[in-house]
């Protein structure tokens, strides 16, 4: 998706300079009307070629996002799961650098911020705590 999108800017910014460039010719009799209206046509495509490439990549973004969240399995205090469920999930790229996902009530969620320091603990590791901090929340799918 993002070479997509590069290729799109690439592709505007071309046709961006073809188009001025034709224009100036146009002004001074240069170019035909033809060549000015077809450089003109090929600007407006590549623009809405690249801001189509940027939609989709918001959403392709967005919707691998809701993926993720919706495949996850992520439970409450108190919530009964049936035996091998998992109940939250944890991804690292490097021994210091877990992402614990997790799903808070509505009155919780609201009075969290970016930056928001936390402790976790774990039954894996009884008396153990681990300092964290809260770097994305997500505001749903």
């Amino acid at each position: 998706m993002d070479a997509q999108v590069s290729q799109a800017k690439n592709n505007l910014d071309k046709t961006h300079r073809d188009f001025e460039r034709v224009e100036r010719l146009f002004k001074d009799s240069a170019a035909t009307l033809e060549q000015y209206q077809n450089v003109k046509t090929a600007f407006d495509v590549a623009n809405e070629q690249s801001r189509i490439g940027r939609i989709q990549q918001t959403v392709f973004n967005h919707s691998r996002q809701c993926q993720r969240t919706r495949d996850q399995e992520i439970v409450n205090e108190g919530e009964q799961v049936s035996g091998g469920s998992p109940v939250l999930v944890i991804n690292s790229a490097d021994d210091n650098d877990w992402i614990l996902r997790m799903g808070l009530p509505d009155v919780d969620w609201v009075r969290v911020r970016k930056g928001d320091k936390a402790v976790v603990k774990t039954d894996a590791y009884p008396g153990q705590t681990f300092d964290a901090t809260v770097s994305l929340i997500n505001e749903g799918c």
